[in-house]
């Protein structure tokens, strides 16, 4: 997906949002940003141990982020 849109070489600029572990470990994997939605099926602590750069606590909060990107 990074190379279909053009991202390849600008992965500072992706972040993986999602719920659980696995998602933040993908972004690790992908050399990407990993942004923890604690408001999912993962609890935050889950996404803290999986070493989420970011985590929010509510869809508002994420939002609020990438309105600012």
């Amino acid at each position: 997906m990074l190379e279909r849109s053009g991202y390849q070489d600008r992965r500072e600029s992706v972040f993986m949002v999602g719920d659980r572990k696995f998602d933040m470990i993908g972004a690790k994997e992908c050399r990407i940003g990993s942004i923890g939605a604690a408001y999912g099926y993962g609890d935050r602590d889950e996404l803290v141990h999986a070493g989420a750069d970011l985590i929010f606590d509510s869809v508002k909060e994420l939002k609020d982020f990438l309105v600012t990107l």
